[in-house]
């Protein structure tokens, strides 16, 4: 599958009530790989060919769904 963008992991680890600093410790990396994956300079579990943390993200981002309105959603707000 394509890695997901910054925003749908930074959106959805939101939705699951996490900081930056609960996620890593969550998926047991430092914090900087978190920044790093929800500002799309990496991607997780795709440089190391990490298949497990891949699926754990993957897996987040299933149960708790990302919020991303399109420009047209926000004018029928």
């Amino acid at each position: 599958s394509d890695a997901p963008a910054g925003c749908e992991i930074a959106a959805s680890r939101m939705a699951a009530g996490l900081t930056q600093a609960q996620l890593a410790r969550k998926f047991s990396v430092p914090v900087s790989h978190v920044r790093d994956w929800e500002t799309d300079r990496a991607y997780p579990g795709y440089a190391r060919k990490d298949v497990i943390l891949r699926k754990r993200v993957e897996k987040m981002l299933e149960l708790y769904p990302p919020l991303i309105l399109e420009v047209e959603d926000i004018t029928s707000i």
